[in-house]
């Protein structure tokens, strides 16, 4: 095999590597934001129940405040009883008294129904709220995590980068180029194997001429893709 071809092969497979690395950098802050996301959901889902059970503990003292002042209100009226002397009068106050108390008796049921309400609310928010905490404490523990392993990838990937000089050594000026511009492109492999007449980057067929470039042993390029080729002796 060619000498230039075996060293771009290393230099290629060290690169690869690089690749790897840099594919995985990129998905980590993808994954954290994720994680972040779907934390902040479950903290939004919390807040709008805490604040529909607020809503329904305020209505409550709304209605509690009422039955105190429709009862403050009977007890006024039945303290003027006691001087009324017409019994029109008497009757229409104690027609008052009992609308009153329907009104009362009226707050009252909607309170109990209120109040089912409220309990049944205060242990779902508890339970989501138990919940919410777990995931909190999962989710720094996953961010933690992803962390940990962006910083070990970053430190790989530096010291691969610092090995790269030392693997193009060697590579001539003609070849080093053409070789870094397709491993610019961020796909496919620049340095190609020829497998029964196809290029294994675009698995295309090559021309016989091309074919037996490599097969000499030659620098050739892809008629499709132009991305170098090589055969194994």
């Amino acid at each position: 095999m060619n000498s230039q071809i075996e060293k771009l092969l290393l230099l290629q497979e060290l690169d690869l590597k690089i690749r790897a690395l840099n594919t995985r950098l990129k998905v980590i802050p993808v994954e954290i934001k994720k994680i972040s996301a779907e934390t902040q959901n479950e903290k939004e889902k919390f807040t709008l129940r805490k604040g529909a059970l607020m809503s329904e503990e305020l209505e409550m003292k709304k209605l509690e405040a009422g039955i105190k002042e429709k009862d403050e209100l009977i007890r006024k009226l039945q303290s003027q009883s006691g001087m009324i002397r017409k019994n029109d009068e008497y009757r229409a106050l104690m027609n008052e008294i009992d609308n009153v108390k329907k009104g009362v008796s009226n707050i009252e049921t909607e309170e109990l129904i209120l109040m089912d309400r409220i309990q049944e609310n205060r242990a779902k928010v508890k339970d989501i709220e138990s919940k919410l905490k777990d995931k909190e404490k999962h989710a720094a523990e996953e961010e933690k995590e992803l962390l940990d392993i962006e910083n070990k990838i970053k430190i790989e990937k530096q010291n691969l980068t610092g090995k790269r000089p030392q693997y193009t050594t060697g590579i001539s000026s003609e070849n080093l180029p053409p070789y870094e511009r397709l491993l610019s492109k961020g796909a496919g492999t620049p340095v190609a194997e020829v497998k029964d007449g196809l290029c294994s980057n675009c698995h295309l067929k090559l021309t016989p001429h091309t074919t037996n470039q490599a097969r000499k042993g030659l620098l050739a390029r892809c008629d499709n893709c132009a991305h170098i080729i090589y055969m194994k002796d």
